[in-house]
């Protein structure tokens, strides 16, 4: 008989079982705006958790954020990894989400990476260096909320 488990990546779909009442719980949680802290050692799930409850909350109308901190090494890192995060919810052309993610955070500077020999395109945020403030985690924060309360969307972030 072949494992049913996955081991040393994500599981998805079929793969993802056994974690129903951890998963209706976290969604409560998020539901409510309750912080939460997963805590297990490696290899327990927990990615495979959180991104199977950020999958149900979207189709919910939660506007939902995943993002990996193990190489985020400074504060302005991680805001620049959540905005490219951030943008990559916005429906519509690169324009129309590189205006949106401008709006959220208006002291980043967007640019478009053209990935090799034609393969597609990525988003790096970087700062200004001219500008002499430098971003705030209350401007990313509040910059989110206020679009969640203009676009009428409840949401939630894992980091």
């Amino acid at each position: 008989m072949e494992n049913p488990f996955i081991y040393g990546k994500v599981a998805y779909g079929e793969s993802f079982a056994d974690r129903e009442a951890e998963v209706e719980e976290l969604i409560a949680d998020i539901a409510s705006g309750q912080n939460v802290i997963i805590f297990s050692p490696r290899r327990y799930g927990k990615t495979s958790l959180i991104l199977e409850v950020l999958d149900r909350v979207k189709e919910e109308g939660f506007l939902a954020v995943y993002l990996d901190l193990f190489k985020v090494t400074s504060k302005e890192a991680f805001i620049a990894a959540y905005a490219k995060e951030m943008a990559r919810l916005y429906k519509g052309g690169i324009r129309s989400m590189l205006q949106k993610v401008k709006a959220l955070l208006p002291r980043l500077v967007p640019k478009v990476v053209v990935k090799g020999e034609g393969t597609g395109v990525d988003m790096e945020f970087g700062f200004d260096p001219r500008d002499e403030k430098t971003p705030l985690l209350d401007d990313l924060f509040e910059g989110v909320a206020d679009h969640k309360l203009t676009a009428g969307q409840k949401g939630c972030s894992s980091l």
